[in-house]
C-alpha cells in the first residue's frame, strides 16, 4: 500500500441516510416512488435511481430531473413509446414533484434547525474541559453527536499538518490506528492540497471523491477509506494553528455544504475554547512555579515560571505595542491596520522573523516586508521595536 498506510477492511454498516432521519418513512416512500415511477414512465436513465438519493442535495437534484424530463415530454421533445394515457401520467408526476419539493424543503429547514441546536449544545460541552487533552476528546466526540461519524483535530507545525486526536463512533481501535498512521507520516502542506488552501484562505472546505484525488493526505485517506469530508480551520489568534475534520462513513451519503458550515461554526467556538484552556493551563503552571519559588531554600533558575504548557497548540495570542491600545475604528481609513497587518504585528510582537511570519501565514516573504512597511507608516514608528512599544512608553521624551 502506498506510503505504508494500513487500509482497515471494515464493512460499512448501513445506519440510514440523512433523509431517513429527517423524514417519516411513509412520506419518504411516496417521494421516492415518484422518482421510480418517472424512470418507468419516461424511460429515462438520466433520472437518478433511488439508491443515489441519500441526502437533501441528491433528493433536490432527483426531483428537478423528474420535473425537467416531464416538461420536455409535455413540450413534445420526447416521443410517446407506451401508448395513450402517458401524458396524463406525466402531468400527475409533475404534481407529485411539487408536493415532494414542499415536503423536502420543510424537512430540510427542520433538520438544519435541529442540527444547529445540537451544535450549540455540543459547544457548551467544551466548558467541561480543563486541559487540552480533555478538550480534544470532548470536542471530537461532540462533533460526532452533530450527525458525523468520525472527527479528528490536528495542528500545524511549520509547513506540516499533524493529527492529534481521532474519534470514531463505536470503533476506538480504528481511531487509534488512523492517529498512528497520521502521526507517523506528517502531511506537508503544499499548493493544491485542500488543507493548504484552507490555511491560506481561512475558510472551511468540502472535499469529495477522496479516494480518487491525487492531492489529499494519502495515508489517512487510505486508512480511513473516506469518500468525502469537511474541514475547518482553527484560528484563535492571527494564524491558523490547526484543523478540524469530520465525515460520514457508517451512514449512507456524503457530507454537504450545510455540514461544511456546521463544522466551521463549531470549529470557531472550539478555537476560542482552546485559547481559554491554554491560558488556564499557563496560569496554573505559573501558579505552581511561583509556589515552588516562594518555598524556603535555594532554587534552580531553570524552574522559573513559564507560560508554555508544551502542547502542540501553544502559540502567542496577545499583541503589544501601539496598535494594542489604539482605537482602530476611530482612525481615518488610510491609517487603520488591516486584518492581515494586525496578524503580522502580533507575530512581530512574538519575536518572529519575516521568514517565519511568511511560513505561518503562507505568504511570500516579500509580502510580509510590504506589510511591515505599511505598519510602520501607519503607526508612525521608525522601526519594529518602536512599533511594539506601548503608546506613551519611551515616546516623545
Amino acid at each position: 500500500m502506498a506510503h505504508g498506510a494500513l487500509v482497515v477492511d471494515r464493512q460499512r454498516p448501513t445506519r440510514g441516510t440523512v433523509l431517513e432521519r429527517a423524514i417519516d418513512r411513509a412520506t419518504l416512500a411516496q417521494m421516492l416512488d415518484a422518482v421510480v415511477t418517472a424512470r418507468t414512465v419516461l424511460d429515462d436513465v438520466g433520472i437518478p435511481s433511488v439508491e443515489d438519493i441519500t441526502d437533501f442535495a441528491s433528493a433536490h437534484r432527483a426531483l428537478r430531473s423528474v420535473w425537467t424530463e416531464c416538461g420536455d415530454f409535455l413540450r413534445g421533445s420526447a416521443e410517446p413509446e407506451h401508448g395513450e394515457g402517458r401524458g396524463g401520467q406525466v402531468i400527475d408526476l409533475r404534481s407529485r414533484v411539487v408536493d415532494a419539493e414542499r415536503v423536502l424543503h420543510d424537512a430540510e429547514l427542520r433538520h438544519h434547525e435541529r442540527s444547529l441546536g445540537i451544535a450549540h449544545e455540543a459547544l457548551s460541552l467544551l466548558r467541561e474541559a480543563s486541559t487540552t487533552a480533555e478538550l480534544l476528546e470532548i470536542g471530537t466526540s461532540a462533533v460526532c453527536q452533530m450527525g458525523f461519524d468520525r472527527a479528528f483535530v490536528s495542528h500545524v507545525e511549520g509547513r506540516s499538518w499533524i493529527p492529534d486526536h481521532f474519534h470514531v463512533n463505536g470503533d476506538p481501535e480504528w481511531a487509534a490506528e488512523m492517529l498512528r498512521v497520521g502521526r507517523a507520516q506528517p502531511q506537508h502542506l503544499f499548493p493544491g492540497l485542500p488543507e493548504h488552501d484552507m490555511m491560506r484562505r481561512r475558510r472551511p472546505v468540502l472535499v469529495t471523491d477522496v479516494q480518487d484525488r491525487e492531492h489529499v493526505n494519502r495515508p489517512i485517506a487510505d486508512a480511513s477509506q473516506s469518500r468525502s469530508y469537511v474541514a475547518a480551520p482553527l484560528q484563535p489568534g492571527p494564524e491558523v494553528i490547526g484543523f478540524f475534520h469530520a465525515d460520514r462513513y457508517f451512514h449512507r451519503g456524503s457530507v454537504s455544504e450545510f455540514d461544511q458550515g456546521l463544522l466551521h461554526l463549531f470549529a470557531e467556538g472550539f478555537a476560542y475554547a482552546l485559547e481559554r484552556t491554554l491560558l488556564l493551563q499557563r496560569l496554573d503552571s505559573i501558579r505552581r512555579d511561583l509556589t515552588t519559588l516562594s518555598s524556603p531554600g535555594p532554587h534552580d533558575l531553570s524552574t522559573a515560571p513559564t507560560t508554555s504548557d508544551g502542547t502542540p497548540f501553544d502559540r502567542p495570542f496577545a499583541v503589544g505595542g501601539r496598535a494594542a491600545v489604539a482605537d482602530q475604528a476611530s482612525l481615518p481609513a488610510d491609517e487603520r491596520l488591516t486584518r492581515r497587518e494586525m496578524d503580522v504585528l502580533r507575530l512581530l510582537a512574538a519575536g518572529e522573523t519575516n521568514a517565519r511570519i511568511a511560513r505561518r501565514l503562507v505568504v511570500a516573504e516579500s509580502t510580509v516586508k510590504s506589510h511591515v512597511k505599511s505598519i510602520l507608516r501607519k503607526l508612525g514608528a521608525a522601526n519594529r521595536a518602536e512599533a511594539l512599544v506601548p503608546a506613551g512608553d519611551g515616546l516623545g521624551g
